[in-house]
Formats: structure tokens, C-alpha cells, sequence
């Protein structure tokens, strides 16, 4: 068996775009009932493939950074 054998075809593939938000993929894992879905961003009329968003690592809510102190402290 090749790998290509087992993989989903690229037309039927379910892919959540950049830039999007944490609830568009935490929809299609619920919903869907999907175990990941692959993240990807359009480059160069084509679409690159950037990470893999899984039910056992959900994206996290971003969090506040603090401002960065001058320099001079």
C-alpha cells in the first residue's frame, strides 16, 4: 500500500485558511467531528499547507502580552 492509497483526495480535503479565527476550527472539529484539520494560507495563487489544529491541541486564546519596557530600564 503507498501512502497516496490511504491519504483523502486534495479536492475532498476540509482545510480551515489563514487568516481565520479559533472558532472557525474549533467548528469543524466539533462539528465535523473531525480529530484535526489542516491549516493553510493562500501563496502564489496556490494554497500552502501551515500547521494542523487537533482535538487534542486546540488552538489556545491569544493572551495579553505587556508592553515591552523602554531601553533605558
Amino acid at each position: 500500500m503507498n501512502v497516496a492509497d490511504a491519504m483523502t483526495p486534495r479536492d475532498a480535503l476540509v482545510t480551515v485558511s489563514l487568516p481565520g479565527t479559533r472558532d472557525d476550527a474549533l467548528e469543524y472539529l466539533q462539528e465535523r467531528e473531525f480529530s484535526s484539520i489542516p491549516v493553510v494560507k493562500d501563496e502564489d495563487g496556490g494554497e500552502a499547507f501551515r500547521g494542523l489544529v487537533s482535538r487534542q491541541a486546540p488552538p489556545r486564546p491569544p493572551t495579553r502580552r505587556s508592553p515591552r519596557p523602554p531601553a533605558s530600564w
